[in-house]
Parts: C-alpha cells; sequence; structure tokens
C-alpha cells in the first residue's frame, strides 16, 4: 500500500515537473518577428492592440514593435534585415525602390493623408506661410510629402516659399511650434489635439482631400513575401484581427492608446480612437491598392524623375489580402459588428 502510494505521488510529480517543463516549449515555438514603426501615434494602435491582447501569439509569432524614428530609417533596417516587417508609409517604400531597394507594399491600413496644418495664432491663412517654416518629420516621410502636396495647392514652393524643416518625429514638431523654431506643421493624430490645447490652430485638415494616398500599412522585402509566404500570411492575419479588435473594443484600444502615447486625457484618448477606428481612415479589408502607390509616385515625381518610371502595381502584393479576404477569414472578425 504504502510503496504503490509512493509509486502515485513519484508519477505525480514527474507529471508536474513534464506540465511545467512544457510552458516555455511552447512559447519557444512562437516564431519571434520584428517590425518597425516611425512615429507614436494613434496610427500603431492595431498593432499594439494585436501584441497586448495576444493576437499576434494566436498565431504562432512573438512580436517585438519597435520603434525606429522616420520610415525611411525603418526600411534601412528592413532591407539590412534587423526586422522582417515596417508598419511605414508608401512614400518610405517608393523611396526605397528608387534607391534600389526591392520592397514590397502588402497591406494599406489607411488610404488617405490624415495629416492637419497645424500653426501659431499670427498664421491665419495660407499665404501667410510665404517665408516662413513649416515643420516635418523627415525628408522623404508621408509628412514631408503630405506638406509639399498641400503647399502647391496653395500656389507655394516648397523649399522656396516655404522652407520644410526636419524635426525627427511628429512630437517634435509641436516642439518647434512652441520654440518657434517651425511657424507651422504637419502633424497627426493625436498631436494635432495637443497643439490646440497648447494656443495653436489647424490650417488646414488633409484628410479632406479626395485623393487615395498610401499613408500607412505594412512593408516586406520581396524575397520575404516570395520565400516565407506562410510567415507573411501568419503575421497580415495578426494584422488584420488586430485592426478588428481595435475598431471593436473601445475600452482595450484606450487603454492601450494611453499607456503607449503617454497621456491620460480621456478627451485626446477617446478622439483619437474615434479617428482611427473609423471606417473612413482604417480599412476593414487592407488591401494595398494601386491608386494609393500612384498617388505617391506622382507626388515624389514632382522632384524625382525616376518616380515617372515606376509602375504602382510592381510595387504592391494585394495577394496575400485578398486571400484572407476570399476565405471569409475577415469578414469572420466582424460576424457580431453592425
Amino acid at each position: 500500500m504504502g510503496s504503490a502510494r509512493k509509486r502515485i505521488g513519484v508519477a505525480a510529480c514527474a507529471l508536474a515537473v513534464a506540465l511545467l517543463l512544457r510552458v516555455p516549449a511552447a512559447h519557444s515555438r512562437a516564431t519571434p518577428v520584428r517590425v518597425s514603426y516611425p512615429s507614436l501615434s494613434g496610427t500603431q494602435g492595431p498593432v499594439w492592440v494585436a501584441i497586448e491582447a495576444g493576437i499576434f501569439a494566436k498565431h504562432g509569432l512573438a512580436v517585438d514593435f519597435v520603434l525606429i524614428r522616420s520610415g525611411t530609417t525603418g526600411v534601412q533596417a528592413l532591407i539590412g534585415g534587423d526586422t522582417q516587417f515596417a508598419a511605414i508609409a508608401g512614400p518610405a517604400v517608393v523611396q526605397a525602390r528608387l534607391g534600389g531597394a526591392d520592397l514590397l507594399w502588402i497591406a494599406t491600413m489607411t488610404n488617405k493623408l490624415v495629416f492637419s496644418v497645424m500653426a501659431r495664432p499670427d498664421i491665419t491663412r495660407p499665404g501667410d506661410l510665404r517665408g516662413r517654416k513649416m515643420g516635418i518629420t523627415r525628408f522623404g516621410s508621408a509628412s514631408d510629402f503630405a506638406g509639399q502636396v498641400v503647399l502647391r495647392a496653395w500656389g507655394l514652393q516648397p523649399g522656396k516659399d516655404v522652407t520644410l524643416v526636419q524635426m525627427g518625429g511628429i512630437s517634435e514638431i509641436l516642439g518647434g511650434l512652441k520654440s518657434r523654431t517651425v511657424d507651422a506643421g504637419v502633424v497627426s493624430v493625436p498631436t494635432n489635439r495637443m497643439a490646440v490645447s497648447q494656443g495653436f490652430h489647424e490650417l488646414f485638415n488633409i484628410a479632406t482631400l479626395p485623393q487615395e494616398f498610401a499613408f500607412s500599412g505594412v512593408a516586406t522585402p520581396r524575397h520575404r513575401a516570395t520565400a516565407e509566404r506562410a510567415l507573411v500570411t501568419a503575421f497580415l492575419k495578426g494584422f488584420v484581427e488586430g485592426i478588428a479588435r481595435f475598431k471593436q473594443d473601445r475600452e482595450l484600444s484606450v487603454k492601450v492608446l494611453a499607456r503607449h502615447l503617454r497621456t491620460n486625457d480621456p478627451k485626446l484618448l477617446v478622439d483619437t480612437w474615434q479617428t482611427y477606428a473609423s471606417a473612413e481612415v482604417t480599412e476593414r479589408v487592407p488591401i494595398p491598392t494601386e491608386g494609393g502607390i500612384a498617388a505617391v509616385l506622382e507626388g515624389i515625381a514632382a522632384s524625382d524623375e525616376r518616380a515617372r518610371r515606376v509602375r504602382a502595381r510592381e510595387l504592391i502584393a494585394p495577394e496575400f489580402i485578398r486571400e484572407l479576404a476570399q476565405s471569409g477569414f475577415i469578414s469572420s472578425l466582424y460576424a457580431r459588428s453592425p
């Protein structure tokens, strides 16, 4: 009897040890993936949510979401193999192609320019910017492109009538406004709301422009899209599920935004969530479009003739998102959503 109990006890201990040993083994099976993003913005909300809600882990990935200031620098990390994907804007992908890198745009989360031109109180109309300075993140970035688009629409020549100043990041543009380093700046949500609370005003909402534009999405090298299709599909499954969770779970999304944007301002956080959760800004089916990349090429061609020789369809890989949509995977994420 005693020996039987002893054997049972030993077996139970062995089972407990085995179960404990299985936990790290399960984690070790998750594929590590590094993804860069260029700035602290509500644009990153769906990926932050996907990570914190365990969505990527569910698809077998251990995602490390790394802040690398500016899309241009993020592209360099992608080309060098330091990251597998980049959550960046279309201009960085096009500029990389013009520089000889073979990247593919595999998802478009936002297909319009979601920026505002914020200005000091004495700048009351576009003409007041003549001879002044306007802040952008970096040359070649989405904010640079947006700034150039709106200046030309106002009949002002970038670099001649208005000096574009590289500030490094979106928050640094607001800092430049406060220090009077720049007179206006191209910023995204929620920095535009922060600017208003600090005495600046919105000179123009660039998001009201009707044109398509590959504002935010995901890029990866062509060789990865070809040779590692299972990895790309798994990442995009987590990405689109993160979008769905972000859109439908206000409470979680606002908490995640508060943590990463480092603010507890309830109005600013809710405004940010409402902006990026809206159907007008964030696509349920983030399929890359030729029109979105074509708009980027057209804008860059104004200063770089090489862009006229590139076709938009050469830069996009819509098949991954298309397959997820056709399989019913994406629609299943909104089965209970109106």
